[in-house]
């Protein structure tokens, strides 16, 4: 191993290229100071040419800053070897220096063993990969190489594209999920959220309409945001003193709105004949509360005696004319 100063033109990159190589800042600093740390190549060959092993970024913002004859400083490793070789040491260096992100990990284990004809017993004894990594190329192999690089480059989770083509689900819908991907909507998190909903042993009985529905509502709880975070707060509020708050109270509504509006969708009039008694108390008990706190609602006062009509039964009913036909209330005496 030594150090000596060699021409950039002198070096040659055969090896698999970075993914997001993020030269920016790294162009800044080199402008200002110059190369600090040489680059790690072997060499050199009969045509004075030096592999580059280490340092492909910093050979990349030298060649935008066209430094052709520029001298710069390498560490040149040993003499020229094969390029399954070479890929082998770079490996070594990056899952060292972790410089590199999981899917270009991944990519230059799977071109060694291409290339070595390795099996991933081999590999663990060549590479010693981290522990999960040869079983989560298992899982990614049958996903076409191209897709997998398109999600890398926009930083997508890999995980995520893996289970995205777990799922049993329509073509359109993956295809929606994988653009969600892209644009990084859909996380990692959002992930293991949809495999646990899969997993479940009644998903296969949905149709395509409702797997598409319970996937909405899975990418909607999966992940804790901020708006959220805030609803839990505000919530604890609003059930205190709403008067305190006033400027929180119409967001504070609207979310009322769209949890009670989603519930009625959860309710089917056939649940009737599967609810026990213990069941339908609670249900009659909880639908009660909801009148009289809502009661505001209503054109007339819950309370007004003039709006009772009463019968031999143990409940009135109340109507009221709405744009979109009738509702009522139900009291109990």
């Amino acid at each position: 191993m030594e150090f000596t100063t060699i021409r950039l033109d002198q070096i040659t990159w055969d090896l698999q290229e970075r993914i997001n190589p993020d030269l920016e800042n790294l162009r800044k600093s080199i402008e200002s100071f110059g190369l600090i740390d040489p680059l790690i190549v072997e060499g050199p060959n009969e045509e004075d040419k030096y592999y580059l092993i280490h340092g492909y970024r910093r050979y990349l913002v030298l060649k935008q800053l066209k430094k052709k004859d520029f001298l710069i400083s390498v560490r040149v490793i040993g003499k020229p070897t094969s390029k399954l070789e070479r890929e082998t040491k770079r490996f070594h260096i990056q899952n060292t220096s972790k410089k590199i992100i999981g899917a270009e990990e991944q990519f230059l284990i799977e071109q060694i063993q291409k290339e070595g004809n390795y099996t991933d017993e081999d590999i663990v004894q060549l590479l010693n990969p981290k522990k999960n990594r040869i079983k989560r190329m298992k899982k990614s192999r049958s996903i076409d190489e191209k897709l997998r690089r398109e999600v890398a480059k926009a930083r997508g989770s890999q995980h995520a594209l893996e289970v995205i083509y777990s799922l049993d689900i329509s073509e359109k819908e993956r295809n929606r999920l994988f653009r969600y991907l892209l644009n990084r909507t859909l996380t990692g998190d959002h992930a293991d959220a949809l495999w646990r909903v899969h997993n479940h042993e009644l998903f296969s009985d949905l149709n395509d309409y409702q797997k598409s529905e319970v996937i909405n509502q899975t990418l909607r709880q999966a992940k804790f945001t901020k708006q959220e975070a805030e609803l839990i707060v505000i919530a604890e509020l609003m059930k205190e003193n709403p008067n305190l708050y006033k400027r929180y109270a119409p967001s504070w509504i609207n979310y009322v709105c769209q949890v009670l509006e989603e519930y009625t969708q959860f309710i089917h009039p056939d649940l009737k004949n599967y609810s026990n008694e213990f069941q339908t108390k609670r249900l009659r008990s909880s639908l009660g509360k909801l009148n009289h706190l809502l009661s505001w609602t209503w054109k007339r006062g819950y309370e007004e005696e003039a709006s009772e009509i009463r019968t031999n039964n143990k409940y009135d009913y109340e109507t009221e004319n709405t744009e979109k036909g009738y509702r009522f209330r139900r009291h109990k005496y």
